[in-house]
């Protein structure tokens, strides 16, 4: 949290309690999975969590410097469930080719701030998404069989909840599938039941 402070120049990270799940996830991280990451794992792990607290940062301070963010409304989102390999993604993309829908691309998650309608998209902006998502990629050498999209796509295409989106509040399963352990723990969430998660650790 103090390098992301140092890095954005920003000390408010919102709701205290949602440094919860962050602590959940590192705790895995020391108990489970340190010992057995290589350097370059460790190094993605650390980078990760130091770049969606700075995400972190930039939203609040954004809601801070313009009040009118919080003044939006989103009214009957269409929302998509399905476990993994069962076609929501295509059924995400096509639900998103409605002009009167919005569905937002990794890009816009990795890099939401500023807002779009106070600040025009520039390719340094789109560039950054794209190293940054590719080298996660890197990790998982048949990602582009599994999601062929991404190989035109890329930072272009659609992200998911169980991406992009929660991985700002760090209850992603995406961080436990790429840095977690390979055995099965089970952690309670605050305000709900008891879940468990399985992951594997890349060596």
């Amino acid at each position: 949290m103090q390098r992301a402070s140092d890095i954005t120049g920003l000390a408010d990270f919102g709701d205290p309690a949602r440094r919860a799940p962050l602590d959940v996830y590192l705790s895995a991280l020391r108990q489970d999975s340190w010992e057995g990451m290589n350097n370059r794992s460790r190094h993605e792990a650390i980078d990760n969590i130091v770049y969606h607290l700075g995400t972190r940062l930039r939203l609040v301070n954004d809601r801070q410097c313009y009040p009118q963010i919080v003044e939006q409304r989103i009214e009957r989102p269409f929302i998509i469930v399905g476990p993994p390999r069962s076609g929501s993604t295509l059924l995400h993309t096509l639900l998103a080719q409605d002009p009167d829908n919005r569905a937002p691309e990794h890009w816009l998650c990795f890099e939401p701030s500023p807002p779009l309608a106070l600040a025009p998209l520039t390719k340094d902006r789109l560039d950054r998404t794209q190293k940054r998502l590719m080298a996660l990629f890197d990790l998982v050498p048949d990602v582009f069989i599994s999601h062929p999209y991404m190989i035109e796509e890329g930072s272009a295409a659609l992200a998911e909840c169980g991406s992009d989106i929660l991985n700002m509040v760090f209850t992603c399963q995406e961080l436990w599938v790429f840095y977690g352990s390979e055995s099965r723990r089970s952690f309670r969430r605050p305000g709900s039941g008891t879940g468990v998660v399985p992951y594997r650790t890349p060596r």
